[in-house]
């Protein structure tokens, strides 16, 4: 982890599958980055206090819901770095 601006650069390094990707270690890369985002907000306890945006993201750990919305890692990054948060009251 970086300080970039006012935020921060996240780079996550994946040990766990070595060789070749193949499809199944794919997805379950992306279900587990949605599992950290979900940890790092805070987990069940916070989960139902967050914004539309993260559980739109999170997809209540559904992991078909998950699998439907982003397919690769790449995918769900290109959503991050593009998603509009709306203002709350």
């Amino acid at each position: 982890m970086q300080r970039y601006g006012l935020g921060f650069d996240l780079k996550l390094l994946d040990f766990f599958h070595w060789g070749a990707p193949k499809p199944e270690n794919i997805r379950d890369d992306v279900v587990d980055l949605v599992k950290i985002l979900y940890d790092a907000i805070g987990g069940r306890r916070w989960y139902s206090r967050q914004p539309a945006e993260i559980k739109a993201i999170c997809c209540g750990l559904k992991r078909s819901l998950i699998l439907k919305k982003f397919r690769t890692a790449g995918q769900l990054r290109k959503y991050l770095e593009n998603m509009q948060w709306t203002s709350r009251p």
